[in-house]
Parts: structure tokens; C-alpha cells; sequence
């Protein structure tokens, strides 16, 4: 699996994320799928990373609650042929006493990928909806 650095500072994440979304050509349904569901698929394998790509690091971010642990980690997925990301990768992770009980991956496609778009907000809601359950038992 390729995984390679292409921030130095993760305070930068919010200017990677701009030019991700003006500048890139827009998201296919190929990366929106490797995203919310390949990517998960390859670690549990070992497989190798989707060809012609390279996934890079954006940073890590840790909210300590009472019940439990949340961390939302960035990742950019960049065609190897081009300086833009072309999707980010959001992998939410629930850990209670020090376990991971949930993780859950979202894309954030470019503007253009108006149908893509459309996923991610359903995918969100639909988390949100069954986190919301699960808190109220």
C-alpha cells in the first residue's frame, strides 16, 4: 500500500481541502466507492493501493467524551498524475475503554460530482441517525 506525506503541517488541512474542491477534476464513482468501502476492504486483506493513486496523510483529531473516545482522521487521494486530490477520505473511529467499536469512512468528492454528493449526504445522515440510536439506549 502506497501511503505518502504530501502535508508537512496538518494546520494546512483546511487549504488542501479548498483546493480539493475547486481545482480537481471531479471525483468518479470508482473513487467514491475505493473510499467509503474498498479502502476498509484492502487493510483487512493487506492488499495493495488502488492503482494509478497515492493516499496521503492529512493529520488526526482526537475529542475525548465521557463515554467514549472519538478521532476523525484526514486522508487525500491523489491520482498520480496530478497535484489536486481528487477525493478526501474521512475515517471516523468510536473507541470505549481504549477498543475500537465503530469506524465508519467518508468521501468528500470534488464540487463537480454532484451525484456523488447526494452519497455522501445520505451516507451521512444515515451515520448520524444510527449514532443517535445508539446513544439513546
Amino acid at each position: 500500500m502506497l501511503i505518502q506525506t504530501h502535508i508537512s503541517n496538518p494546520s494546512k488541512y483546511p487549504q488542501l481541502l479548498l483546493t480539493h474542491l475547486l481545482r480537481a477534476q471531479p471525483t468518479t464513482l470508482s473513487e467514491y466507492t475505493f473510499i467509503t468501502t474498498g479502502y476498509k476492504a484492502q487493510l483487512e486483506s493487506g492488499g495493495k493501493m488502488m492503482s494509478g493513486y497515492i493516499l496521503s496523510n492529512c493529520g488526526e483529531w482526537k475529542v475525548d467524551q465521557a463515554d467514549a473516545t472519538r478521532t476523525v482522521e484526514y486522508k487525500a487521494l491523489f491520482r498520480e498524475i496530478q497535484a489536486s486530490p481528487c477525493a478526501i477520505m474521512i475515517i471516523y473511529k468510536k473507541l470505549e475503554k481504549g477498543k475500537v467499536t465503530g469506524t465508519e469512512y467518508f468521501c468528500v468528492p470534488t464540487l463537480e460530482a454532484v451525484d456523488l454528493w447526494d452519497m455522501t449526504w445520505k451516507h451521512l445522515h444515515e451515520f448520524a441517525a444510527k449514532e443517535q440510536a445508539t446513544q439513546n439506549v
